[in-house]
C-alpha cells in the first residue's frame, strides 16, 4: 500500500470516527514510512488519541504538529478541542491518567514563548471550569508577567486580546473565584499601567474585572467609577452592571433607571438580555402596574420558550407566580413591542421643552425652560441629527449619565 493510500484510509476512518482504526493505520503508516510525515495523518492520529483518553500523547502530537507548521489551522482548532475534552474528563468521576505537569513539560520543550503562555492560559481556563482552581493558579502564577507580550494578536476574525491581557483576565478571574480580590486588583492594575493605550475590548474587560475586585474589597465608589467610564459605550451589559452595583448599595432609583436602559438598548437582541428583564421584575415589581408586570413576564416566558429554555427555573418561576399559560401567549414581536412601550414609559414619564444651547461634535447642551442646562449625546437624538442646531426647540426626557471627570452621576437629556 502506498503512502497516499494509507493517508486516505486514515482520513476516511477519522471522518467516520473509527478511532481505533485510525490508531492502527497510523502506526502501520509510521512503521512502513518512518521518515515521511503528513499533517492530516498526524491530525487524525492526535484526534484519535484524545478521543480515546490518551491526552498526554495526543497533546504531544498536537504540539509536535504545531511546531512543524504553526499555520496549520486544523491543528490549532484541535488544540482547543483537546482542552475542551480534557475539561470534561476533569469534571467527570471517571478515573483517568492525565499528568498535567507532563503535558506542560512537553509544550515547554517544543514551542516558542508566546505559544507556551497561550497554552497555559487556555489550560488554566479549562482547569478553572473544572473547579481545579489551585492547579490553575499554580500554572499562571509561575509566569513572569513583565515578559508576556502586549502586542495585539491578529486572527481570521480580526483583533483579539494580547497575551498579557488574556493572562491578566484569566488569573484575576481565578483570584476572584477563590476570594482573593486584592491579588486580582494587583494583576489588573499592573497591566493597565504597563499598556499605555488599551484596545477598546481590552479596556472594558479589564475595567469590569477591576470593578468586581473593588466590590469584593468593599470599595463600591471606586467600582462605580470604573464601570461609569464604560457607560459612554452605550452597551446594555454596562448599564446592567452599574444597575446591579447600585441596587446592592441601596440606590434603587438609579439602579431602576440603568436597568431600564439595559433592557431598552438596541445594540443586542433581547435574548442576550433576558437576565435584565428578570432583574427588573425581581427587584422592582412594585414600580409596575399588575398589567404591566404581567406583560413583561409573558414576554420573558415567550423569550425563553422560543429559545428552547422553557423548562429552566426562571421561566417556570414566572409561570407559577403570574399564572401564565405558555401555550396561549401572543407572538414574540407583539410582546416585544408592548414590553418596550412599558419600559420607555417608565424611563421617560414626562417630556420637557427646551432649546439647543450649543452643539459640540457628537454632543451638546439643552437649556430647559427653568434655565438649567442639560448634556445630551447624539445617540439620544430621535430625529435627524442634522436638524439639531443652536436655537432649535426640542422636547426631551430627563435621565441619568455619568460624569467621568467629576466621578458622579448627573441628570442628562435623553430621547431628544
Amino acid at each position: 500500500m502506498t503512502q497516499s493510500q494509507l493517508i486516505y484510509q486514515i482520513s476516511e476512518a477519522g471522518q467516520k470516527k473509527n478511532w481505533q482504526q485510525v490508531l492502527q493505520l497510523y502506526r502501520k503508516f509510521k512503521m512502513e514510512f518512518p521518515d515521511f510525515f503528513d499533517f492530516w495523518a498526524q491530525y487524525w492520529y492526535a484526534r484519535a488519541l484524545v478521543e480515546t483518553g490518551n491526552f498526554t500523547e495526543g497533546l504531544d502530537m498536537i504540539i509536535t504538529t504545531y511546531y512543524q507548521n504553526p499555520n496549520f489551522e486544523a491543528n490549532n482548532n484541535l488544540f482547543d478541542y483537546a482542552l475542551h475534552k480534557l475539561k470534561k474528563k476533569l469534571t467527570s468521576d471517571e478515573p483517568m491518567d492525565v499528568d498535567i505537569d507532563n503535558i506542560i513539560r512537553l509544550i515547554e520543550e517544543r514551542a516558542d514563548q508566546d505559544t507556551i503562555i497561550d497554552f497555559k492560559i487556555k489550560l488554566a481556563k479549562k482547569l478553572r471550569e473544572a473547579k481545579q482552581f489551585d492547579q490553575a493558579i499554580s500554572i499562571l502564577e509561575n509566569l513572569d508577567f513583565q515578559k508576556i507580550n502586549t502586542d495585539k494578536r491578529q486572527t481570521m476574525y480580526g483583533l483579539i486580546l494580547s497575551l498579557a491581557e488574556s493572562y491578566a483576565l484569566e488569573l484575576s478571574n481565578l483570584y476572584l473565584q477563590t476570594n482573593q480580590p486584592d491579588k486580582a486588583l494587583i494583576i489588573i492594575e499592573k497591566l493597565m499601567k504597563r499598556v499605555e493605550q488599551l484596545d477598546k475590548n481590552a479596556e472594558k474587560y479589564l475595567r469590569d474585572r477591576k470593578a468586581q475586585a473593588l466590590i469584593k474589597l468593599g470599595k463600591v465608589d471606586q467600582a462605580i467609577k470604573e464601570l461609569g467610564a464604560l457607560l459612554k459605550r452605550d452597551e446594555w451589559i454596562w448599564y446592567y452592571r452599574v444597575a446591579e452595583v447600585l441596587k446592592a448599595v441601596g440606590q434603587d432609583d438609579l439602579a431602576f433607571y440603568f436597568a431600564l436602559r439595559a433592557a431598552l438598548n438596541r445594540k443586542q437582541r433581547p435574548w442576550f438580555k433576558n437576565k435584565v428583564y428578570f432583574f427588573l421584575l425581581s427587584n422592582f415589581l412594585k414600580r409596575f402596574t399588575q398589567e404591566q408586570a404581567l406583560t413583561i413576564a409573558k414576554f420573558l416566558v415567550k423569550l425563553y420558550a422560543d429559545n428552547g429554555y422553557l423548562n429552566n427555573k426562571r421561566p417556570q418561576k414566572l409561570i407559577k407566580f403570574f399564572d401564565i399559560d405558555p401555550g396561549q401567549l401572543p407572538d414574540l414581536k407583539e410582546l416585544t413591542r408592548e414590553t418596550n412601550r412599558i419600559l420607555i414609559l417608565q424611563s421617560c414619564p414626562e417630556k420637557f421643552n427646551g432649546t439647543v444651547k450649543n452643539v459640540l461634535g457628537d454632543f451638546g447642551f439643552i437649556k430647559s425652560k427653568d434655565g438649567k442646562s442639560y448634556y445630551f449625546h447624539r445617540a439620544e437624538v430621535q430625529d435627524n441629527w442634522k436638524k439639531i442646531k443652536t436655537g432649535v426647540r426640542v422636547k426631551f426626557c430627563l435621565g441619568w449619565g455619568y460624569d467621568v471627570k467629576k466621578s458622579m452621576f448627573k441628570k442628562v437629556a435623553t430621547n431628544v
